[in-house]
C-alpha cells in the first residue's frame, strides 16, 4: 500500500514538473552564488573576471521584485543578472559615442543580435518569436540596430522578452534587456475569439471601418506600470488597423493608426488601461486614405517650414529674452533639394542685439529652458540631458545622466537647486530635485519632490522658493487626455516632511507653460485652447482672452498662433512664439518670436525676419566665446532602479 502511494506521488510530481516546464516556470534551488556570477559576466563579455565586482543579490524593479546580482565594471552604466537561473537581465554599455554611420546591412545585424539571443531567459518548451527588427534612425544623435523577441509557448505570448540593441556602424552590443516571469494565471481561454474581436470594436479610437487584422492571446500583467504587483491576466490582444481623427494646428486632420485593445479572456471585459492607443502605421493603404479625407476637410496650409524660434524666457529684471531657434544663421548655406541641418542653437537678445549662446545644439528637439532669478545662470535640457549655464564664466554644468534624466529643468530662486520631470521605473512622470553643485551619483543631492501616479509637468517655483506648483494629470484619465490639474507641493528632500502635494484648481486644458504676475499671487497658465489667470491664494481661475493677433508686417496674413507665451513681470507684457505665414501655400512659413501688452495690443515681432548670421556671445567674466559651448545630446537609456 505504501509503495502503490510513494509511486502515485513521484507520478504527480513528474507531471508538475512537465506542466510547468511547458509553461516555461524557472525552478531555481536559491540564487547563484557569486562566483558563478562573476563566470556568468566574464563569458557574456568577454573581460576577466578580475576586472569585475558584483553587488546582491537585490530585488529588482525591473523584474517586478525577482533577485539580480549587479555587475560593476568600466565602460558599463548598469549591468544585472538574474540570480535563480543566471540570464542577464539589463545591460547598458555607457553612452561615450554617437553612431551615425550605417556600416552594416539589417540582415546582417540580426544574424549578431541572434547570437546574444542566448544570454535571455531560457525558452523550455517555447520559443522566442521576433515581434521587432529595424534601424532607429535620430539623424546626428545616432543610429542603433533594435530587436526584440517574445516568448511564445502553445501559440500563447509568455510574460518574457529579449530586446537587443547594436551599434549600426559595426554591430556592437550597446544594451540587452531580457525577462521572464511564471505564469500565475490560467492560460485556457473561455471567451472565443469572435466575440472578444466585437468586444474590442465598441472601445477603439478609429474611425468606422476599422479591422481587426490580429488577434492573440497573451499572460500580461493586471498592472503594467505598477511594478510591484505581479498579478497577471490572460487577454485576447486585438490589433485594428484605420483612420484617426485628431487636429494638427487647430485643423482637423485623419492619420493611419492602430489601436490594440485588451479583451480579458475569462471575463469578456476591458480591464483599467486596455486601449492601448498606438501609433502611426506605414500601410499604404491607410496612409493614401488618410492623405484624402485630411484633404477634404482642412484649410490650405504652408507646404514648407523654414527655421523655428520657440520658448522664450525673460531675464530676472525683464531686459533680456532667452529663446531657441533652428536658424542656420553662420552655418553653410543649404543647397537646393538638400534637408536642413537639425541642429538647434540658444539665443540671447538684449536692446534688440542677438547673440548665440551655445555651439549647435545637434537636434530639432524643443529645449526647455529657466532663469535662475539671483544668478546669471540659465538651464536647459537637451533630450532629456539637463544642463545650466553660468551666463559670466560660459562653463556649463550636467545635473542628469544617461540612466537619470530630466525635463523642464525649473530654478529656485536662490539659485541652490533644480526642480525637474524625471520618469520613475513606474512609468508616471514626477518631479526630481537636485542640488546645483551637488554629485550625479550621490543620492543626497538628489530627491524626489513629488511622487503622485499619474503625470506631473512644467514645474515653477513661487517667486519666494517655499513652494513648486505644476500641473498634474490623474492616472485614471483615458490616453490622449487634455484634462489636467495646478497643484503645488513644499520643495523640501523628504517628501513625509515637507507636506503632501495639494490641488490648487481643476479643470486645466492642455496647458503648456507656467508663469507669475507681478506680486506672486497670479498665475498665467497658457494653454492654447483655454488659457487662463490663477489666483493661488483663493484658489480661483478666470479665462486668459486674447483678440486675433498678426504679424505687423503682415496684416493680411494668417492669424498668429500663440506658442509658449510666458509674462515679463517687470514690463506686464508676454512674449511668445508663433508661425508667421501669408496664407500662400507657396509661400515658407517660419516660426518667429513676438512681444504684446497683456491686453494684446502692441505686438511686435523681436527676431529677424531673415535667418541672418549672428556672432556668438562673449562671456564676461571669462573673455571666452560661446562657440566653445558644448551641450551634448545622448542617446536615451533607461531609468536605473
Amino acid at each position: 500500500m505504501l509503495h502503490q502511494t510513494m509511486r502515485r506521488l513521484r507520478l504527480l510530481f513528474c507531471a508538475f514538473l512537465a506542466v510547468a516546464a511547458s509553461a516555461g516556470v524557472l525552478l531555481s534551488a536559491g540564487p547563484l552564488s557569486s562566483a558563478r556570477v562573476l563566470s556568468i559576466a566574464s563569458e557574456f563579455s568577454g573581460r576577466p573576471a578580475s576586472s569585475l565586482q558584483v553587488e546582491g543579490p537585490i530585488p529588482s524593479l525591473w523584474l517586478r521584485g525577482q533577485q539580480v546580482y549587479k555587475v560593476l565594471a568600466p565602460g558599463v552604466d548598469d549591468w544585472a543578472i538574474e540570480a535563480g537561473s543566471g540570464y542577464i537581465a539589463r545591460y547598458y554599455a555607457s553612452a561615450d559615442r554617437d553612431v551615425v554611420e550605417v556600416g552594416i546591412t539589417l540582415q546582417e545585424a540580426q544574424r549578431k543580435a541572434e547570437l546574444w539571443l542566448r544570454w535571455g531567459p531560457p525558452a523550455g518548451k517555447g520559443e522566442y518569436i521576433l515581434r521587432e527588427g529595424r534601424l532607429l534612425d535620430h539623424d546626428v544623435a545616432g543610429k542603433e540596430y533594435v530587436f526584440q523577441w517574445v516568448k511564445v509557448a502553445n501559440s500563447i505570448r509568455m510574460p518574457g522578452h529579449v530586446r537587443v540593441e547594436l551599434a549600426a556602424d559595426s554591430g556592437e552590443l550597446r544594451t540587452f534587456l531580457a525577462q521572464y516571469h511564471p505564469v500565475r494565471t490560467s492560460t485556457v481561454p473561455t471567451v472565443p475569439k469572435d466575440e472578444a474581436v466585437e468586444i474590442a470594436r465598441k472601445v477603439i479610437d478609429l474611425e468606422g471601418d476599422a479591422p481587426a487584422y490580429a488577434a492573440t492571446l497573451a499572460v500580461e500583467f493586471v498592472e503594467r506600470y505598477n511594478l510591484r504587483s505581479d498579478q497577471q491576466v490572460l487577454v485576447w490582444e486585438i490589433a485594428f488597423r484605420g483612420l484617426r481623427k485628431g487636429f494638427v494646428g487647430g485643423e482637423p486632420s485623419y492619420e493611419a493608426a492602430e489601436t490594440i485593445v485588451w479583451v480579458d479572456a475569462h471575463t469578456g471585459k476591458v480591464p483599467p488601461g486596455g486601449v492601448l492607443f498606438g501609433g502611426g502605421t506605414d500601410d499604404p493603404q491607410w496612409v493614401a486614405r488618410a492623405a484624402e479625407e485630411t484633404r477634404k476637410v482642412r484649410q490650405p496650409r504652408p507646404q514648407r517650414i523654414g527655421f523655428v524660434d520657440r520658448f522664450p524666457c525673460w531675464s530676472p529684471d525683464g531686459r533680456r529674452l532667452l529663446f531657441t531657434s533652428t536658424r542656420l544663421g553662420g552655418l553653410p548655406p543649404v543647397a537646393e533639394g538638400q534637408e536642413r541641418p537639425r541642429v538647434t542653437s540658444l539665443r540671447v537678445l538684449e536692446g534688440g542685439r542677438l547673440a548665440r549662446l551655445t555651439a549647435p545644439i545637434k537636434t530639432w528637439a524643443p529645449c526647455y529652458l529657466s532663469w535662475c532669478a539671483l544668478r546669471r545662470n540659465v538651464a536647459v535640457n537637451v533630450l532629456g540631458m539637463v544642463y545650466d549655464l553660468d551666463l559670466s564664466s560660459g562653463v556649463p554644468r550636467k545635473h542628469t545622466t544617461a540612466t537619470r534624466r530630466g525635463d523642464q529643468p525649473a530654478w529656485n530662486p536662490s539659485g541652490t537647486c533644480i526642480v525637474m520631470c524625471a520618469r520613475r521605473s513606474s512609468g508616471d512622470m514626477d518631479l526630481l530635485g537636485v542640488t546645483v553643485h551637488g554629485s550625479l551619483s550621490s543620492s543626497r543631492d538628489q530627491w524626489w519632490v513629488a511622487r503622485t501616479e499619474g503625470c506631473d509637468a512644467s514645474p515653477l517655483f513661487s517667486p519666494d522658493g517655499a513652494d513648486v506648483y505644476y500641473v498634474h494629470q490623474d492616472p485614471n484619465e483615458p490616453q490622449g487626455s487634455s484634462r489636467w490639474e495646478l497643484w503645488r507641493v513644499k520643495p523640501g528632500k523628504v517628501h513625509a516632511e515637507s507636506g503632501a502635494p495639494e490641488m490648487i484648481v481643476g479643470g486645466l486644458d492642455q496647458p503648456q507653460r507656467l508663469s507669475w504676475f507681478s506680486g506672486g499671487h497670479r498665475l498665467l497658465v497658457w494653454s492654447q485652447n483655454k488659457p487662463c489667470v490663477v489666483d493661488v491664494d483663493h484658489r480661483s481661475q478666470t479665462r486668459f482672452d486674447l483678440p486675433f493677433l498678426h504679424d505687423p508686417d503682415l496684416a493680411n496674413g494668417e492669424a498668429l498662433t500663440i506658442h509658449d507665451a510666458v509674462v515679463n513681470p517687470s514690463e506686464g507684457k508676454l512674449a511668445f512664439s508663433s508661425l508667421r505665414w501669408s496664407g500662400k501655400e507657396e509661400d515658407e512659413a517660419d516660426h518667429y518670436i513676438y512681444t504684446c501688452d497683456l491686453d494684446g495690443s502692441a505686438v511686435k515681432r523681436v527676431t529677424p525676419l531673415q535667418d541672418v548670421e549672428v556672432g556668438f556671445f562673449q562671456f564676461p567674466e571669462t573673455g571666452n566665446s560661446a562657440a566653445g559651448v558644448q551641450l551634448k545630446v545622448v542617446l536615451l537609456g533607461a531609468t536605473s532602479e
